[in-house]
């Protein structure tokens, strides 16, 4: 039988006010081949954006999406990349990640889409949204009439789709230089499910929340981040690449109330920095991550805020399971499960709750939900369908 493992190592809360995310775009040597494959080597030393944050709850989706930038004279280039697990093969549910638009400028909302948000300085801002089979949306401000001189394409891969697109700075009545205003969202179809890049609370047309796009001729990138959580510490592994030198430096933060602790390393390569939770996290039961890399004085990528709640307290944990069989753990202790529900009593700092369901029928799939009042709380569940190295049960580090 198969058995799906899934995590939650920290329960979420709405994004404390910071710095707008900000992502650089460098000129490209040899601009990329817009055909849906990243792995032209324009995207391998192009800065990537930070985690998207939910723009119903302001916490971390269930699947990530990460956008790329790079430039010549004429065009901008964007190559996205979308995490679906309902794309891998195994698991038989290709047809929830709704692809049924094909005419341009038709409802590709109605399908799962990735979708981009251009303000040139001092002007209107553009709004393009393409599916995972490559249809494209384009128009100015809200809806407003406009075709760019884009080049579209998709792939839909296992485990989830890309997006490359190119639009010429001429269509929008621009230059690769100043400070643009810019965004990057998702839908999905797969469970009802908006994010950006920015971190927005609400409509995605919010021109005032978006984010920060630079553009310059070459410097360094982060190529790579994800973020785990240990008992009393947050890591940040990042791999720092482009054209990163002794003067790069990557830093991260972790605040709680009016105390922020601080980790930094400098140069190019992988790296992993250690932020522990500040003192105050025991009485705000409350922390926000953040991130950026700076090439000397100049800030070249950061992130938007990342918010977690680490207090004590009583939850309810719910799984709504079919065709399998279920088990809970808190913290690597046993769960016992009555109708599907327990009450789970949780400790300062932060705690670890696993579920392992084995399959006893086709479909199988789980549906957990975590609340506490009555109102469900917003999780980022990691999961996995083989069993992870020994220790998942308590802690991902």
């Amino acid at each position: 039988m198969r058995s799906l493992a899934l995590l939650v190592t920290a329960l979420l809360l709405p994004a404390a006010t910071s710095a707008q995310p900000l992502l650089t775009a460098y000129r490209a040597p040899a601009p990329p081949r817009i055909d849906g494959d990243l792995s032209d080597p324009a995207w391998q030393s192009a800065c990537t954006t930070s985690p998207f944050i939910l723009a119903t709850d302001a916490a971390l989706p269930e699947e990530q999406t990460i956008a790329r930038a790079c430039f010549d004279d004429e065009r901008l280039y964007l190559g996205i990349e979308a995490m679906e697990g309902a794309l891998a093969p195994a698991l038989n549910m290709l047809e929830m990640v709704r692809a049924q638009q094909t005419v341009r400028d038709a409802n590709v909302f109605s399908d799962d889409c990735v979708e981009i948000f251009l303000q040139p300085p001092g002007g209107d801002y553009y709004h393009l949204a393409v599916n995972s089979i490559g249809t494209l949306y384009d128009a100015r401000d809200q809806g407003a009439p406009w075709d760019g001189d884009c080049v579209v394409a998709a792939r839909r891969g296992d485990g989830g789709y890309t997006v490359e697109l190119s639009v010429s700075f001429a269509s929008l009545g621009a230059s690769p230089a100043g400070e643009w205003r810019a965004n990057f969202g998702r839908e999905r179809t797969a469970v009802v499910e908006q994010s950006t890049w920015s971190g927005l609370q609400g409509a995605f047309h919010q021109p005032g929340q978006f984010g920060e796009l630079r553009f310059a001729t070459a410097g360094p990138a982060i190529t790579r981040a994800d973020m785990a959580i240990g008992p009393d510490r947050l890591l940040l592994h990042a791999i720092v690449g482009g054209a990163a030198d002794g003067a790069t430096e990557l830093r991260g933060a972790l605040a709680s109330g009016d105390q922020t602790t601080t980790a930094a390393a400098a140069g190019p390569g992988e790296h992993t920095l250690a932020l522990t939770f500040p003192a105050a996290v025991q009485e705000t039961g409350r922390v926000a991550a953040s991130f950026e890399l700076a090439q000397g004085d100049a800030t070249v990528q950061r992130s938007a805020a990342i918010p977690m709640t680490v207090a004590a307290g009583v939850a309810r944990l719910s799984v709504e399971a079919t065709n399998a069989r279920v088990e809970a753990f808190v913290g690597g202790d046993p769960v016992a499960l009555a109708d599907g529900a327990a009450d789970l009593s949780l400790e300062p700092g932060l705690n670890v709750i696993a579920l392992r369901a084995t399959a006893e029928g086709d479909a199988p799939a789980l549906r957990p939900e975590i609340s506490s009042g009555g109102r469900a709380l917003p999780v980022a569940w990691l999961r996995r369908t083989e069993q992870p190295a020994d220790g998942w049960l308590s802690a991902l580090d």
